[in-house]
Parts: structure tokens; C-alpha cells; sequence
């Protein structure tokens, strides 16, 4: 099973359903980031002490921080990290295909601007293409 996190507000409730599927099928969890970063102009970011990180190893730390601020979650799974570079969308079914997973769970920002029905969203993306089902985890209101 894959869940794949922004880390925005919507990513702990994407991940509340995630581990909970992965409980109920007995899965293990990939929870995977796409930083989105470009093959042909990777980024680099300067932390407070001068040091040059790559835009992959800053992802990496923040969800492995993310991860652990919301560890009660993943009680009782068996959970692995990915961090890949690219977009989104297309990344996530790549990745998904790669580690067999047999479901992907998202989150949705919810947005629904004229270029997101005119181009689509990541989450129309991913549903698209991926070749297993796609569960869209949507915030409730009441919740950030």
C-alpha cells in the first residue's frame, strides 16, 4: 500500500486512512513524498549555518519529522519511507507501480479553480493512470 503526503494539513488525516486500510488488509505502508523538483534543474536550499542540502535530503527530514510527530497513527504498521524527485502525479504511479502496491492513498486539497477543471489535478492525474484504486482522502471543514 502506498500513501503519498504533501505534508500539508491534509497529510495526517491521508494518513489515518492509509494506516487504517493497511491494518484492516494486514499491508505494509510505503508512505511516499514527491519533492517537486525537476531532473533538469535540481534545487538546493542554504540552512542557517551556510550548509548547501539537496531539495531531496530537506524532504527527507521533514517527513521523517512529520512521521514521528504523528506516530500513534501508524501504531501496529509496517511502514518504510520513500522520497523521490519529479511531479507528483506521475511520480506516484510510478512509485506505486515499482513497489507493487495493490492501493494508493492521497489527499485533496479540495480546490476546484477553473485551471484545476480545465487541466485537472494531481488527484484526476493519479486516478487516471494508476493501474490500482485510488483512495481521495478529503479534509472534512471542521478539520484542517
Amino acid at each position: 500500500m502506498l500513501a503519498a503526503l504533501d505534508l500539508s494539513e491534509h497529510s495526517a488525516p491521508t494518513l489515518e486512512w492509509a494506516a487504517r486500510i493497511a491494518r484492516c488488509e494486514q499491508l505494509a505502508l510505503t508512505v511516499l513524498l514527491v519533492a517537486h523538483d525537476p531532473d533538469d534543474h535540481p534545487g538546493t536550499f542554504a540552512s542557517d549555518t551556510g550548509e548547501v542540502e539537496t531539495i531531496t535530503s530537506v524532504a527527507e527530514r521533514h517527513l521523517h519529522e512529520f512521521l514521528s510527530d504523528n506516530s500513534e497513527i501508524l501504531d501496529g504498521v509496517e511502514v518504510t519511507t520513500e522520497v523521490v524527485r519529479g511531479l507528483p502525479a506521475s511520480r506516484i504511479v510510478e512509485v506505486a507501480d515499482s513497489i507493487g502496491a495493490r492501493h494508493i492513498v492521497i489527499g485533496s486539497h479540495g480546490k476546484s479553480g477553473w485551471v484545476d477543471r480545465v487541466v485537472g489535478t494531481d488527484a484526476d492525474r493519479i486516478i487516471r493512470h494508476a493501474r490500482v484504486p485510488v483512495t481521495v482522502v478529503k479534509t472534512p471543514p471542521d478539520r484542517p
